[in-house]
């Protein structure tokens, strides 16, 4: 894994380096340097791609700026729902009555075999030392559990890296079920309205406890992980 985001482009793709993407052999753009590909956007006057996966969901190459982890860090480069996938991260926006999208929840649980849920409510008066407890969740780890969660309320990011190694943040809100896989490195962050109330789904022992890196660079779960999107490309 490459901690600056950077692709070695192989002989079977063309190498746009100057403009900060490569072509691969099946035709597909990849970005590669957020910044010199938005200084060409700006050059040539280039449209810039819709933020959203979905109608109902955005996701983007973070910025990487020093400004606060709420705030939205929009690179203004857009992730696809392929790319999404290829990282094993899960979508599906749940729009049905209460009663019909409990009853999604439960399909999944049994799908998965998830027999507990339980509910967590995070803000700066429901959670003591709720700043430092922000950086916490915001440090980079993994888990040996996949996560899951649905939005009852509130907002969130959730940030993770994709296969060259570059932040991707998911939006969540009311009615968003996401499933992160074991082993993906991730972070989470509350937006500027520091509020969100989530359903998580979890079988009889969740692994839920964080493992940061470097040292998860070495776990079974994260060499997994990356085996199987190595696998999936």
């Amino acid at each position: 894994m490459n901690p600056h985001g950077s692709h070695v482009v192989q002989d079977s793709e063309t190498n746009f380096a100057h403009i900060g993407m490569y072509q691969t052999v099946e035709g597909k753009w990849v970005i590669t340097d957020v910044d010199k590909f938005k200084a060409t956007q700006a050059l040539f006057e280039m449209p810039v791609p819709p933020k959203t996966v979905s109608d109902t969901m955005c996701v983007y190459y973070y910025d990487n700026s020093m400004a606060d982890q709420r705030e939205l860090h929009d690179s203004g480069l857009a992730v696809t729902i392929e790319q999404l996938h290829s990282m094993r991260v899960e979508y599906t926006k749940l729009e049905g009555t209460p009663e019909e999208n409990l009853e999604q929840i439960n399909k999944l649980c049994v799908e998965r075999g998830y027999q507990n849920r339980d509910e967590i409510a995070i803000s700066p008066t429901l959670l003591e030392n709720y700043e430092a407890k922000l950086k916490i969740f915001f440090a980079e780890h993994i888990h040996e559990d996949e996560e899951i969660r649905f939005v009852l309320e509130g907002r969130g990011f959730f940030d993770v890296r994709d296969k060259a190694d570059r932040w991707v943040r998911i939006l969540v809100e009311q009615g968003d079920l996401l499933v992160v896989p074991a082993g993906i490195y991730h972070r989470f962050s509350l937006d500027t309205s520091n509020y969100i109330r989530a359903m998580r789904l979890f079988k009889e022992d969740p692994k839920w406890t964080p493992i940061n890196r470097p040292e998860a660079d070495t776990n079974k779960y994260h060499v997994d992980y990356q085996r199987s999107v190595t696998e999936f490309s």
